[in-house]
């Protein structure tokens, strides 16, 4: 459904571009499948509802629409956001969960080689072609890295279980899910202080504060 490819991708791009741009920062900061698949739930969720539906277009315009229009509503928004949606989406999004690590290569060489110019069109096909050659590699190895199934169904155990609370649990009662949202929404604000405020107070250098009209020979030593 196109639901599912639209969520995954932008999923992807959002946990890639963040990804790449912390790679190059003193801090780093990583996005878990976990959450990814969370916000993949609340988005779609959100498009199930909000977008019209074959059904609920034809009740309320009747026969007034053409046919072509009904069948658009009815490929953009089929109905429910299900496990099957659900599950594409958050495969596709963590698959941009690592980044482009050739991209090292050139901010190194850019760093302490300035004097050796790497055009855009170099770099972004450079990294475009390692990322091939290293997904062709996981192709061929695939008997080994994938099987036996019981190594993918541990490594996945976390996410199997928040799809089946989501999607099949009946017991995740309205009081149980207003608990979850409401913890969600207080580590995502507590998270700011560990992951943005206190690391830049580690940039703060009170011996340098203290220098600033210190004369120059105190300031150089």
């Amino acid at each position: 459904p196109i639901c599912s490819v639209t969520l995954g991708l932008v999923g992807a791009a959002f946990q890639a571009v963040l990804t790449q741009i912390y790679r190059f920062k003193p801090t780093e900061v990583t996005i878990s499948g976990t959450f990814l698949a969370i916000i993949i739930y609340i988005l779609g969720t959100a498009w199930a509802r909000i977008l019209p539906t074959r059904k609920s277009l034809a009740a309320r315009f009747g026969n007034r629409l053409p046919e072509w229009v009904l069948a658009t509503a009815h490929f953009v928004n089929p109905g429910k956001f299900g496990l099957k949606e659900h599950a594409i989406a958050s495969i596709t999004a963590s698959s941009a969960s690592n980044g482009a690590h050739s991209s090292d290569v050139f901010g190194t060489q850019k760093l302490f080689y300035p004097d050796i110019p790497v055009t855009t069109t170099t770099a972004v096909l450079s990294v475009l072609s390692i990322g091939l050659f290293g997904y062709g590699l996981a192709g061929i190895f695939r008997p080994f890295s994938v099987y036996p199934a019981e190594m993918v169904y541990w490594s996945t155990l976390p996410l199997v279980d928040l799809f089946q609370a989501f999607h099949w649990d009946e017991s995740f009662s309205a009081r149980r899910t207003k608990a979850f949202w409401w913890s969600f929404g207080g580590m995502g604000l507590y998270e700011i202080l560990p992951s943005y405020i206190f690391p830049t107070l580690n940039s703060i250098s009170i011996p340098c504060f203290a220098s600033m009209h210190a004369p120059k020979h105190i300031q150089q030593t």
